[in-house]
């Protein structure tokens, strides 16, 4: 029983410092593209008639642990995204976006958006 506990807790420790560690990083644009593009196709093959799938809660250690597999190079090929809940795809797809290196729209834009001087191209984004 006490081996158990032991063990559990390790994992949980494990699994909390992978969470600090991917919170703290920024991703490669490569990465994030490559990321985005195989969760939206699965999102739009299982996740599309899910009401309020990026709305949903998921578990952010679980998916923290899945973007640390899909960096490594080595053990890459055993994850999949179609063994995986939609809710968790969802998830690693706003996680992989929250940690970008540079902005996906540049800071120029997002403060003329954010003003309100510019309603043409506010209307053209929307």
């Amino acid at each position: 029983m006490f081996r158990l506990v032991h063990k559990r807790l390790a994992v949980n420790r494990e699994l909390e410092s992978l969470k600090q560690e991917f919170n703290q990083c920024s991703l490669p644009i490569e990465f994030v593209h490559r990321t985005v593009v195989a969760c939206v196709d699965e999102i739009m093959q299982r996740g599309l008639n899910h009401p309020f799938i990026l709305k949903n809660p998921y578990p952010p250690s679980v998916v923290a642990a899945l973007v640390t597999l899909m960096l490594d190079p080595e053990r890459r090929d055993l994850f999949s995204l179609k063994c995986t809940r939609i809710d968790t795809v969802a998830g690693v797809m706003l996680a992989v976006l929250k940690n970008l290196r540079e902005a996906i729209v540049p800071l120029e834009i997002q403060d003329e958006l954010t003003s309100g001087k510019s309603v043409w191209l506010r209307n053209m984004l929307i």
